[in-house]
């Protein structure tokens, strides 16, 4: 049964229909305005052209795992036929781009339901999941690579989503860094942390046209995104029933290669004339500024006004009940002020940001809390359903792929030093190993976990968080992680004689909070790989294995 606007159903293609009309109404209606945008950075491409080459590597990558689209064509019928087909497709490819074509038949999409919550009856309640042709990503994926390296100029080095070389931990980082240092300077840190409504539905077609024209898109480029963008539909799919067709009238091509790139595309400009630090991943925005006094608030309230008015011009809303402001201080008064957008911001003592949970003082005990109890939930949830029926590699599978993830993402953020919160995290693993030996026929506590992680190669979490660091502090340095701020806060050091073989330079550091923040710690687990390492000229599995022996 589901329900929307008083309407209860269990009828399939009613439902199918509810479904579109909520999705439908997601959209902004359709808008012709255009605006001259002029953007600093910039660059030419007037045209595409593809490879027969690249052409039978994109059908060659594609995912025979998933479905078809409308087109009715699997993927895995693209991806045998490959070599056949790779002639044939890059001859019609290039002629549509010199029209400057998107075909048609490539704008119909699947839109699939995904309950947000469990037992979910509401149609508000779902998240939409497009499907689209094989043969459209394919397309895309053959654009995405012709403009990726132009855009990657462009897209400003603030913006974690999306980007190749950045992540979630990157932002993180980069944010704990800055809110570390105003620490040691006794200041604190006001952040306003705002949600854009629907951002990636909401974009105006006409204003990314204008944009991407602003960025250097010229000639049949331009009219190729523009024939991409317009024409498209949509239609609900329920098991076997379809819903009406309805058009998307805003917003970039969700489950598309090109939509993601288009978003940072849109969204780039809306951090222009600020004085206050800010960071991105995709639609989540957080602006922050050290605050000495007052003045230090108003000029962000002043900024935040900026990005209101950014959002007016761009069709785009902030949904103020959802926006969230937090003070980072270890102070006992610090200033107070009332942020505002649309009403006063709701204000908090503790923030989930990008998966970490950060309080007032950048503690790690909420989060080692949470996630311990994530874990803990998950390894007893295996072990009930498993009744004796799942042998130890399945186990041990589950268990890697389950549990322990939760364990260990953003360790550079939070990584704990005290020894209560480490052996906190290590008693699930130990849980783990003490299960599969009562398995076994021995006493839960008589299950020795050092000779079980042994015989199931699995390190101690300390090891593994000891090693993420050092693979962390590898990629940054040798540019597999794209982070241009994060790089310059490395230091090397130039040794004064033969005797030292520390390769990073090391302050110190007055406090607890200062001396375990993610850089610092970086720093000293770079001094600490082994004598025969190569920070510089090891692989990264090379590496890893010296690390494990």
């Amino acid at each position: 049964r589901l329900t929307f606007n008083h309407t209860v159903t269990d009828d399939p293609h009613v439902m199918c229909n509810l479904f579109a009309g909520f999705f439908a109404s997601t959209f902004n209606p359709r808008d012709d305005t255009t605006l001259d945008f002029h953007f600093a950075s910039n660059f030419n491409v007037n045209r595409f052209h593809v490879s027969e080459e690249r052409v039978r590597k994109e059908l060659e990558s594609l995912d025979v795992n998933k479905g078809n689209g409308p087109d009715l064509i699997p993927p895995i019928v693209l991806k045998k036929c490959s070599v056949q087909l790779s002639k044939p497709l890059t001859n019609l490819l290039n002629r549509l781009f010199m029209d400057g074509i998107f075909p048609t038949a490539l704008k119909s999409s699947y839109v699939v339901p995904i309950p947000k919550t469990p037992n979910a009856t509401d149609v508000t309640s779902f998240r939409p999941i497009v499907i689209q042709p094989a043969l459209a990503k394919v397309v895309e994926g053959l654009v995405l690579e012709l403009i990726s390296n132009d855009i990657k100029s462009i897209i400003v080095p603030q913006q974690h989503g999306f980007c190749k070389g950045r992540s979630t931990q990157t932002n993180l980082v980069i944010y704990t860094d800055y809110i570390l240092s105003a620490f040691n300077r006794r200041h604190q840190v006001d952040s306003i942390y705002l949600d854009l409504s629907k951002a990636f539905d909401k974009i105006s077609h006409s204003l990314l046209i204008s944009k991407l024209e602003g960025y250097g898109f010229c000639g049949l480029s331009l009219e190729w995104f523009k024939s991409y963008l317009n024409g498209r539909s949509l239609k609900v799919k329920l098991g076997n029933h379809l819903s009406e067709e309805f058009p998307p009238t805003s917003g970039v091509p969700q489950g598309s290669k090109l939509g993601p790139i288009l978003f940072n595309l849109f969204v780039n400009d809306i951090i222009s004339h600020l004085s206050s630090e800010y960071l991105l991943f995709a639609d989540d925005l957080k602006i922050f500024k050290e605050i000495y006094s007052r003045d230090d608030c108003l000029n962000l309230q002043r900024d935040l006004n900026l990005i209101a008015e950014w959002c007016d011009d761009n069709k785009m809303v902030i949904n103020s009940t959802k926006c969230l402001t937090i003070t980072f201080c270890r102070l006992k008064n610090p200033v107070a002020f009332n942020y505002t957008v649309s009403g006063d911001i709701k204000r908090v003592t503790s923030i989930n940001d990008l998966g970490v949970s950060l309080t007032t003082n950048l503690s790690p005990d909420a989060h080692i809390d949470a996630v311990s109890l994530k874990a803990n939930k998950m390894l007893g949830f295996i072990f009930r359903m498993s009744r004796g029926t799942f042998g130890d590699e399945t186990l041990l599978l589950l268990y890697k792929a389950l549990v322990r993830p939760n364990l260990e993402y953003c360790t550079l953020v939070w990584s704990p030093h005290y020894a209560s919160h480490i052996h906190k995290l290590q008693s699930i693993q130990n849980k783990f190993c003490r299960l599969q030996g009562v398995r076994r026929g021995a006493a839960y506590r008589e299950v020795s976990v050092p000779a079980l992680e042994q015989e199931f190669l699995l390190p101690t979490l300390e090891c593994r968080r000891r090693m993420f660091d050092i693979i962390f502090l590898h990629k940054l340095i040798n540019g597999a992680i794209d982070s241009p701020e994060l790089l310059s806060r490395i230091s090397l050091l130039v040794p004064a004689g033969t005797r030292s073989r520390n390769m990073f330079s090391t302050c110190h550091h007055s406090n607890n909070y200062s001396y375990h923040g993610p850089i610092a710690r970086l720093h000293r687990r770079g001094n600490s790989i082994p004598s025969d390492g190569d920070m510089f000229y090891d692989s990264i599995a090379h590496l890893k294995k010296r690390l494990q022996q």
